[in-house]
């Protein structure tokens, strides 16, 4: 079902599609042997595949505790955040610096990086959030709370690297770090989303300039790539219900996986 749904993907989603062409020869083989190794880790027809999730999405929440989630730490409203939302030269000039300093920083941090994804949000997404405001009786008040117009990605190996650079940036970036949102001690309670796991930073990285920086593990960043279009975005329909039932189980074997890499006598957990 693995490569039935990567082809999928690549016919219908064009995010996917882009993503998948991007990667070199070495990268693409590299996902698809951790695809294989996802999907060949645990049976989800085991009658006890359900409790061992549980008890492995219990572990991930004990070893990423360390990372504080809070709500918005400063005042919300940024002067000229609604001309910043439309302005996409300078969201380019934020995202060329914040890259570079991303990257940096990473470097001084001495944590193993898997990749290092970024981009701006898309004029078709920020024209539907907008709409959705617009519907809600929102817009223009609330367009300051779009927040994710140039976002980036850190994609680490393991939860245990994703535990070490979640505390460093929270204690490197303490008074610039504007929200936190820590999916592992306090995940999603709707829909499939209840089983995503991953760190959300926003950051001021410049004078009135925030962008979110997300933390995943290389088996919740392939996920991601998967699930988008279907489960999430619902851009594109399912093939069938089994497909349904797979994406969905296919999740869960990902946290399995990263589950078993934290061990009990680990300084994180």
């Amino acid at each position: 079902m693995l490569q039935r749904h990567i082809e999928y993907c690549e016919c219908h989603d064009k995010w996917f599609k882009q993503f998948w062409c991007s990667l070199s020869d070495k990268d693409r083989t590299e996902f698809l042997e951790l695809g294989n190794k996802i999907e060949n880790g645990t049976n989800s027809a085991d009658p006890n595949f359900q409790l061992l999730h549980d008890q492995s999405v219990d572990l991930l929440s004990r070893k990423l505790i360390v990372i504080p989630e809070t709500g918005f730490r400063i005042s919300q409203n940024i002067a000229d955040w609604s001309d910043f939302v439309m302005d996409k030269n300078e969201k380019q000039k934020v995202f060329d610096f914040s890259r570079l300093v991303l990257l940096d920083y990473i470097e001084k941090s001495q944590v193993p990086l898997e990749h290092l994804f970024g981009n701006l949000k898309s004029d078709e997404s920020i024209a539907k959030s907008i709409e959705k405001r617009k519907r809600l009786g929102y817009y223009p008040e609330y367009l300051y709370d779009i927040w994710d117009l140039v976002r980036f990605r850190i994609v680490v190996q393991t939860p245990n690297e994703l535990a070490q650079l979640g505390v460093k940036i929270w204690r490197d970036f303490y008074r610039k770090i504007y929200r936190c949102r820590n999916y592992y001690f306090n995940p999603k309670l709707y829909s499939h989303d209840t089983n995503y796991r991953a760190i959300h930073f926003l950051i001021m990285i410049q004078e009135s300039r925030i962008i979110e920086v997300q933390l995943v593990t290389k088996a919740r960043e392939w996920i991601g790539r998967l699930d988008r279009a279907v489960l999430f975005k619902k851009d594109i329909p399912p093939i069938d219900e089994e497909h349904v039932t797979w994406l969905m189980n296919y999740c869960c074997k990902a946290n399995i996986l990263d589950a078993s890499y934290c061990k009990l006598d680990d300084p994180y957990i």
